[in-house]
């Protein structure tokens, strides 16, 4: 069986620092929105969804409507 590896970006973020705490913009929200909902129609059964705990990564994935796991390493 194989993996399948897609990497999503963050959507767009205000300015800020320190730059671990800038959340989604309003724009921002929209575009993880629009994305979640490709994802979701696109993605097979069995998938897991890894986010770097910055906030602003952390707000895209929640977009998912699924549990995920923050990766420190």
């Amino acid at each position: 069986m194989g993996m399948n590896l897609i990497l999503w970006r963050h959507a767009d973020a205000e300015d800020g620092i320190p730059d671990e705490q800038r959340r989604l913009s309003a724009k921002g929200h929209k575009q993880a929105k629009k994305m979640a909902d490709w994802l979701t129609a696109h993605l097979p059964g069995d998938w897991r969804v890894m986010a770097s705990p910055a906030v602003r990564t952390c707000e895209t994935a929640n977009a998912l409507a699924v549990d995920f796991v923050i990766d420190t390493a």
